[in-house]
């Protein structure tokens, strides 16, 4: 066995043991205090895996172009000890630029503009929707307002800090 395969093996053994924690923690009850301990730890592994993950990728798709010879779809990559990944290679796509002048592009193509791109609107409330909706005086034009949105709290998001 190489080196690569011994850190492989033992990772796995990291994972089967954060799954058994996992299992072990279902339906305990943990204080506040041992679920930021618990917590803080798990972030710290997360953080590190997804950095030395993420290079890795970053690799693996570059040996996947490299192999298919750029060419659109799955390539599956394979190691001596059975493992296996996909790399899916989507074929190149159109977009427009951020910065494209496309009402200015609108008025040179005339009707041909309609042939080549698609027009989208979208529309999102404004940050001060709702003091501005609560200045609303006629009753039929605030209620038109509310029922074409919705209001949902936000999940609270959890941070933990790096050591």
């Amino acid at each position: 066995m190489n080196g690569s395969t011994i850190e492989a093996n033992n990772l796995r053994e990291i994972a089967k043991g954060i799954e058994k924690l996992g299992q072990d923690l279902n339906g305990s009850c943990l204080t506040p205090g041992e679920q930021v301990s618990l917590g803080q730890a798990l972030y710290l592994v997360t953080k590190k895996a997804e950095a030395i993950l993420s290079s890795m990728k970053e690799s693996l798709r570059e040996e996947a172009v490299r192999q298919s010879q750029g060419q659109a779809g799955a390539q599956t990559l394979a190691a001596p000890d059975g493992s296996r990944c996909t790399v899916m290679i989507h074929p190149p796509s159109v977009r427009v630029r951020k910065d494209a002048d496309m009402t200015g592009l609108k008025t040179s193509l005339g009707l041909g503009f309609s042939a080549l791109f698609e027009e989208i609107t979208t529309f999102k409330p404004r940050k001060d929707f709702q003091t501005v909706a609560a200045t609303i005086q006629d009753p039929v034009q605030m209620q038109n307002v509310m029922e074409v949105v919705d209001i949902a709290a936000d999940t609270p998001k959890v941070f933990f800090k790096d050591d």
